[in-house]
């Protein structure tokens, strides 16, 4: 029984990964140590299953541990950008600000639309954090290699 959980939220961390690959890895980790913890029987049995159900809880409702973020990381693409960015509050709100704004209807899937927003994306982050890459950004918000900007910011 414990095996077929342990398998379902670890196929759950996996799907949701590419989401938010900072969070799923340390979800991940903690389904790890649960794991071994049972395995050694360092736990009983109902200690378990209330912790796996605490970190399903936490693979399937990310927003439930929300008190691990500062309070304007109210939006779960926020949160993945926080957690990605190195836990840099002001740069996961410009960045998720810039997004929200350059975006245009119907973008998601259009590579011409999308590739405009990831190049200021790309831009911004250079002019407002100074030795950043933003070409990383450029490149996962969509934008071409050509669109991208280089170390100085310009294009």
């Amino acid at each position: 029984m414990a095996e077929a959980i342990e398998n379902n939220v670890r196929k759950t961390i996996a799907d949701e990964n590419p989401v938010n690959p900072k969070y799923y890895d340390k979800m991940s980790v903690l389904l790890d140590e649960l794991i071994e913890q049972r395995r050694q029987k360092a736990i009983d049995y109902q200690e378990y299953l209330k912790r796996i159900r605490d970190l399903s809880r936490k693979v399937i409702q990310p927003e439930t541990s929300a008190s691990d973020y500062p309070v304007s990381m109210h939006t779960s693409a926020r949160r993945a950008l926080y957690d990605n960015l190195g836990r840099n509050e002001v740069l996961a709100t410009k960045i998720d600000s810039a997004i929200r704004y350059t975006k245009k209807a119907d973008s998601i899937g259009d590579r011409f639309k999308g590739s405009r927003t990831g190049s200021f994306i790309g831009a911004q982050s250079q002019r407002t954090f100074p030795g950043f890459d933003g070409q990383i950004l450029a490149r996962l918000a969509g934008a071409p290699r050509s669109a991208q900007p280089n170390a100085a910011g310009a294009r």
